[in-house]
């Protein structure tokens, strides 16, 4: 698979939050129930939010066949906000390939860790990725309380 990552641009919000709410609904039915992935997905629908959020931080896309497959932002200095990969593309280097651009980033910037806040589902990948677990949380959206877990990863200087 041929994979191009670049900025995010104001003009893919719809894609990436489409992408972001079919993925959310496909791969975290192992670990969420349907009424939270309803809730977590619906949080995803303001586009003005979104955009302004996004545009926030250091948003980079990744793109495969004329379409957006993966976002990740890092919002400074540290925090690894939103890593979303594309449902039909898991566990194909789209999430890895994401978080080097970010990591590499954040240590140009001079940032000694990196933190997030992982699904249960992301919970493998990220500690793949040599994050560690800080705790785990609940987060309520909407009256529905999710589990979380709080993670860090130290950064090479």
């Amino acid at each position: 698979m041929k994979l191009e990552i670049r900025r995010f641009s104001e003009k893919d919000i719809e894609e990436v939050l489409s992408m972001i709410q079919e993925t959310i609904h496909s791969i975290n039915g192992q670990d969420y129930s349907l009424r939270e992935r309803e809730v977590w997905a619906g949080s995803f629908t303001d586009v003005q939010q979104w955009t302004k959020r996004i545009q926030s931080s250091e948003a980079f896309v990744a793109k495969s066949g004329g379409r957006i497959v993966g976002i990740v932002n890092l919002q400074p200095p540290d925090i690894v906000d939103l890593l979303y990969v594309h449902k039909d593309l898991q566990r194909q280097g789209v999430a890895q390939s994401l978080l080097n651009v970010v990591e590499q980033f954040a240590s140009k910037k001079k940032a000694l860790v990196l933190h997030t806040e992982s699904s249960v589902t992301a919970y493998p990948f990220f500690n793949s990725q040599g994050f560690r677990i800080i705790g785990e949380q609940s987060k309520s959206v909407q009256g529905i309380t999710m589990k979380n877990i709080r993670m860090c990863k130290k950064l090479h200087s």
